[in-house]
């Protein structure tokens, strides 16, 4: 079963256009992910309450389900693990955010990115994927006050500068193709 498109599960949620790999390189990408996922769990069993390695696991998973969206329930079964030892990890919030919007589940999903903004303002990662769920969700004005926002406690943020740009040349777009 071929996964849905979707937010990606690792820092690939950022990209705008999706990655074009040579077969080689798809090859050789399906071999590290299918190493991750082997090595993650044993480090899981080694160190239960290293919130890293649910992170990682999680990602790995993200990725699995880009292919194979049954990974998505993995995704969010090992989040969950993950934060009942650390409940106050954005990260982890951020990538059961993830899976929770790419399996279906919107709303869930932009609770748990609010919540991860909301645990460390220097960390802006949650910021942005909730900015991206909004944007897939075609909710323009919401993304884009998001951003404004952003800007008001961090002037001058080249990277949400750039993103309520495309947004708002977005809604532009949009309404031009409704006219």
């Amino acid at each position: 079963e071929r996964g849905r498109p979707g937010l990606g599960g690792g820092t690939a949620w950022r990209r705008r256009e999706p990655v074009r790999r040579s077969p080689s390189g798809a090859v050789r990408a399906k071999v590290s992910v299918d190493q991750a996922e082997a090595h993650w769990p044993n480090a899981l069993d080694f160190s239960p309450r290293e919130q890293d390695n649910y992170i990682n696991l999680v990602m790995v998973y993200n990725a699995r389900a880009q292919v194979d969206s049954r990974y998505y329930s993995e995704a969010i079964a090992t989040a969950r693990q993950g934060l009942q030892i650390n409940p106050t990890s954005p990260a982890l919030k951020a990538q059961l955010a993830v899976a929770l919007f790419n399996s279906g589940d919107a709303q869930a999903a932009v609770a748990e990115a609010k919540a991860a903004a909301g645990m460390d303002p220097a960390y802006l990662d949650p910021v942005y994927l909730l900015g991206d769920m909004y944007i897939q969700m075609r909710d323009y004005a919401t993304a884009i006050a998001l951003y404004e926002d952003l800007l008001r406690t961090h002037p001058g943020e080249p990277e949400a500068q750039r993103r309520r740009q495309n947004v708002r040349t977005r809604q532009t777009g949009t309404r031009q193709e409704h006219d």
